[in-house]
This record gives structure tokens, C-alpha cells and sequence, in this order.
């Protein structure tokens, strides 16, 4: 395989003499090369040390990238969804229009105390109880009283 300038393949175009005015080779060649004539193949007329510093590739390692993606998708396979997403932003709705998290509603129900819950809030906590089938797919939890 042939070598590849810069570290990759560069899909340039030669410029005519005539599209030269006002641009950076016109300036390069004025400096570097004796004659007026724009010489496209003598890299002499190039600064490859900058061109080089600007566009050769780093061989930068992009399998950590790919493996970071990898191991990402498989988390998120490998959770386990107890609500589809509009009953789990319906459920939020209603929490927040509550104003206790999750925690404090639970242990104020728990004890009966419905201080600050009105009725309404009462039937929108009944509203959010978890059904049969999302009970079903939350695993056990050590110490859970439900």
C-alpha cells in the first residue's frame, strides 16, 4: 500500500494560476518560490511541517471510544423497565404535584399520616399505586415491607 501524505488520503483539487489572487498559496508562493509561477507538484512551496501538524492523523485509539459505546448500550440492555415511559412521566407529574418524594410519601401512607395530603391528593396517590404486572417485574428487595 502506498503511503499516504499527512496520514490520510486528501481529496485536493489543483488551483489555476488565475483563482490564486487573494489566497494563501498566492502568499506562500511569493516567499518561497523565485519565479512567478505557482509550482502545484514541489512541496518546497508547501510548509509541510505546519500542514502536517494541522491535519496529519494523531492515531488517536478509537477502540476505548467504541468500547465505552459498547459497554453503554449493554447497561442499558441490561435494565430492567418496570414503566413504559408516559405512565413514568405521568407518575412524576403527579409526585411533584404532591410536593413529598418518594421516600416521605411512602413512610407518611405508611403511618396513615396524611398531613398536607388532600382528598384529591389522596386519589392521586391511588392513581400511582404500581399495577399487578408492574409489581410482577420489580425484583425483591431485602427488607422491603411491599
Amino acid at each position: 500500500p502506498a503511503v499516504l501524505p499527512l496520514g490520510r488520503k486528501l481529496h485536493w483539487k489543483p488551483i489555476s494560476e488565475q483563482n490564486l489572487e487573494n489566497t494563501v498559496w498566492e502568499e506562500i508562493n511569493a516567499e518561497d518560490a523565485p519565479s512567478p509561477k505557482v509550482e502545484y507538484d514541489t512541496p518546497a512551496t508547501l510548509p509541510v511541517e505546519m500542514l502536517e501538524r494541522l491535519f496529519k492523523s494523531t492515531g488517536k485509539d478509537t477502540t476505548s471510544v467504541k468500547a465505552k459505546a459498547g459497554a453503554r448500550r449493554k447497561s442499558l440492555m441490561e435494565q430492567v423497565t418496570i414503566l413504559d415511559n408516559k405512565r413514568a412521566q405521568n407518575v412524576a407529574i403527579m409526585m411533584h404535584g404532591l410536593g413529598f418524594d418518594a421516600a416521605e410519601l411512602k413512610d407518611r401512607l405508611s403511618s396513615l399520616n396524611v398531613e398536607g395530603l388532600s382528598y384529591e391528593g389522596l386519589v392521586q396517590c391511588k392513581e400511582i399505586l404500581p399495577t399487578e404486572e408492574e409489581i410482577e417485574r420489580l425484583p425483591p428487595l431485602p427488607g422491603d415491607g411491599f
